[in-house]
């Protein structure tokens, strides 16, 4: 999980995360790298995913998983695009 925000937190605008009331660290490191967290039971994969994109407050989103991460070059792409 830190991986993942970390590799995002300087290229998002928001970073929201769903917990599906975990009993792991999760909120406390999302809350430590200003996640705004949102906690809602394990409704299914895709159900879950829906209900992430309705809270979202931007138009444009990216959606990772707590075990993926941003490489640097796609972090260095979405900077660049961001720019103009």
């Amino acid at each position: 999980m830190r991986r993942c925000l970390e590799s995002a937190v300087d290229v998002a605008d928001e970073i929201l995360v769903v917990d599906s009331v975990s009993t792991d660290q999760t909120v406390a490191i999302a809350e430590s790298l200003g996640a705004r967290i949102i906690l809602q039971p394990f409704l299914g994969y895709v159900e879950q995913k829906r209900f992430a994109i309705e809270q979202a407050a931007h138009p444009y989103m990216l959606i990772l998983d707590a075990d993926e991460a941003l490489s640097e070059q796609l972090r260095q792409s979405i900077l660049q695009v961001k720019a103009h």
